[in-house]
């Protein structure tokens, strides 16, 4: 049944096929709407694929329409003969199909009647006997009729005896809360397994309690790709894994093979278990509402800038009356930061447009039409009540010349670009690997994708939202492995794309300052380090002003001020129980000038740059009160902790304590639970500081005794 569906009832009820030139094609097939109004996805109604009989209406493989004025028009192309049909619609749906020679005078073509009611899913109609013919077809909800699901519409001139289509079961997006909590606990199952073998698998330990943990690490990744891929993919996984270990125990040895299966299939679980199994945020790979900030406030930021996205996007969508306009519906001014009526939002449409071409507004206007296609109307009213666009002018100047250009926004285009973060994460585990070692690579990897500040539903299927991490990641692997120039200039890229991991650079450069203020002598590869970061940020800064000269970088600063004095749900850092629990603002500061004096103290006992760079991991939750997903920066720290003890409190830090407060929510976790998270990061910190105090103090009073 992959490709092809018997019309039994078409051959029963059909007259004999008409002796004259028309073919048996479906004529849709191909064809997207020209137009519409009031639909949701409306792609998915004549995109070839029928859902199975009784599957969920409003799910992955349905348009929705309605309930009024809803309707899809498509262009055949040219005047054509139609004399069969087939619709599948939700049950309860009556559905309306007209034909026009000109879009303006319709002609009844078919009424297909409910088949029951709503809680009979999708349900199949076919009709033989039809005599129409029309160059634009439209099909809407009957006259009276609610919202309704249209999964597939095909018409024929000639009946067919087979219908050519892919047959799928429909999947319904799970609620928010309810997959945070679907992912939470096995997450947590993962990260115990991570914890035993990291504890148990480690040099020294006996050959029986290796074995140990290198089961525990073996069931984590078998773990993940059965989640994700079910009984063949575990099949198909154990099958390669018995080959490879039967050559490598003869090749290698026993040690080794286990190591290897153990650490192997442990950082295996890690992009697994980043898409949550495959699951992303129910069934989509791209993510539509950050998609629309990335895609549209970089590919029109000269017009745009900072502060115009939602008043722009509220006056192309009035314009192009996709969907029925509710003057109350909130909009955020950008400005202000304050949500104002659309009707207030509409005032400012004239100066929308006039920093538009009227080829640029037109562009603007089509896309814009893309994305709402794609949004449910309460995903789109939410979309502009978020927080605008926020990337640097350098991320923006990347976005628009490397991937965006000057390309409509189109369904197959955007799931193209949401799999250049798939790419990133995957180069970002090769790199944690490459740079810092198998065990802080693995460490680092597991950290990332089992920990739930971070977690995909924020930015994942987004749009270069991943370039920003890697670049830092890169950046300290080059600096571990002595390669300072590159090292700076991984790390510049990264201070370019999201400004706060130039604090990476803060570790090297105050020891820079330390040796000038004490007249030692000035070492050359941290020199070398500094200089090849800022003459990237220079040139990067440079090229990025031919977006829109200097004003967007203006616009950028002044909306950054705006931004991070902002209150937001996933926000983490110190600021972020004095804004939920309503603690004085000293506390804050005094909590900051603390970890900031402990870090300052443990910055001066390290010995290497590459050490004091790892350390600088620590400065933006101390520092900044950043959305959630930009703390994926701590899985830097690895290094210092892929000790069997260190390894285990960090997963547990980052990892199962989190996701333990996300599975306990009631809801989807809010202020209260990143502000919990925000006091667990910064005490973690804090002991972390403390404790490396102690082991410098240790060294330091060994080496005296051996000098």
């Amino acid at each position: 049944m992959a490709r092809a569906l018997t019309l039994i009832l078409l051959l029963a009820v059909a007259s004999p096929a008409r002796a004259d030139s028309c073919d048996e094609k479906n004529l849709l097939a191909g064809l997207e709407p020209v137009a519409w109004t009031a639909a949701y996805r409306p792609q998915l109604a004549t995109d070839g694929v029928l859902a199975r009989e009784g599957d969920a209406a409003n799910a992955s493989l349905s348009t929705m329409l309605g309930p009024e004025g809803a309707s899809l028009v498509f262009d055949l192309q040219a005047d054509a003969k139609v004399r069969a049909a087939l619709l599948q619609a939700s049950a309860e749906a009556a559905v309306l199909v007209e034909l026009s020679a000109d879009k303006v005078h319709w002609v009844p073509l078919w009424q297909a009647v409910p088949l029951g009611s709503a809680e009979a899913g999708l349900r199949t109609r076919m009709a033989a006997r039809l005599d129409g013919h029309g160059r634009y077809l439209r099909v809407r909800p009957a006259p009276g009729q609610g919202a309704i699901a249209v999964s597939e519409l095909q018409v024929f001139c000639q009946r067919p005896p087979v219908l050519d289509v892919e047959i799928r079961s429909a999947v319904v997006a799970p609620e928010a809360a309810r997959l945070v909590r679907w992912q939470a606990w096995r997450k947590l199952l993962l990260g115990l397994f991570g914890i035993g073998c990291f504890v148990l698998l480690w040099p020294g330990r006996s050959a029986r309690v290796q074995f140990v943990g290198s089961v525990f690490g073996a069931s984590a990744g078998v773990l993940a790709v059965h989640l994700t891929f079910g009984f063949m993919g575990t099949t198909t996984l154990a099958l390669s894994l018995l080959v490879i270990g039967l050559w490598g125990w003869r090749r290698v040895g026993r040690q080794a093979v286990l190591a290897g299966a153990g650490l192997g299939l442990l950082a295996l679980a890690a992009p697994l278990a980043y898409t949550n199994f495959g699951h992303f945020a129910g069934y989509w790979s791209v993510h539509y509402h950050d998609a629309a900030h990335y895609f549209l406030g970089a590919k029109y930021a000269p017009e745009l800038g900072y502060t115009r996205l939602y008043d722009c996007l509220a006056t192309a969508a009035s314009q192009e009356e996709r969907w029925p306009v509710d003057a109350r519906q909130p909009v955020r001014d950008l400005r202000s930061n304050e949500l104002l009526p659309l009707s207030a939002t509409l005032k400012n449409g004239p100066l929308c447009t006039a920093r538009f071409t009227p080829s640029r507004w037109s562009d603007f206007r089509r896309d814009v039409v893309f994305f709402q296609s794609q949004l449910h109307p309460a995903a789109w009213a939410a979309l502009l009540t978020d927080h605008g666009y926020n990337a640097t002018p350098i991320w923006t100047w990347l976005l628009r010349t490397s991937l965006l250009r000057d390309r409509p926004a189109s369904l197959a285009w955007l799931v193209l670009l949401s799999h250049v973060d798939d790419v990133g994460y995957g180069l970002l585990l090769l790199c944690l690997l490459w740079g810092f070692g198998t065990r802080a690579g693995v460490l680092g990897a597991l950290i990332i994708g089992l920990g739930f500040p971070w977690i995909a539903l924020w930015t994942g299927g987004g749009l270069g939202r991943s370039l920003w991490l890697l670049a830092a990641a890169l950046g300290l692997g080059c600096l571990h492995k002595g390669r300072v120039r590159t090292a700076g200039a991984f790390l510049g890229l990264s201070a370019g794309l999201q400004v706060f991991p130039a604090l990476l650079l803060a570790g090297p450069g105050l020891a820079l300052v330390v040796d000038w203020i004490r007249r030692r002598p000035i070492d050359r590869a941290r020199t070398h380090l500094l200089l090849s970061a800022l003459i990237t940020m220079a040139l990067l800064f440079a090229i990025s002003c031919a977006v829109d000269g200097w004003g967007l970088w203006a616009d950028f600063f002044h909306n950054s001020i705006k931004h991070v004095a902002s209150t937001s749900a996933n926000r983490i850092g110190m600021g972020q129980p004095a804004a939920v629990f309503g603690w004085p603002g000293a506390i804050t500061w005094l909590l900051r000038v603390g970890f900031l004096s402990l870090w300052f103290l443990a910055l001066r006992r390290q010995r290497t740059d590459a050490e004091r760079g790892t350390l600088s991991v620590l400065l933006p939750p101390a520092v900044f009160t950043l959305s959630s997903y930009y703390l994926a920066i701590l899985a830097c720290l690895a290094p210092r902790l892929a000790r069997p003890m260190g390894a285990a409190l960090a997963l547990l830090v980052f990892v199962l304590l989190p996701q333990l407060i996300a599975l306990l929510a009631t809801d989807v976790p809010g202020p209260a639970s990143y502000a919990a998270i925000s006091l667990l990061f910064v005490l973690s910190g804090a002991v972390f500081l403390v404790g490396d105090l102690r082991a410098m103090e240790g060294a330091h009073a060994v080496d005296r005794v051996d000098g």
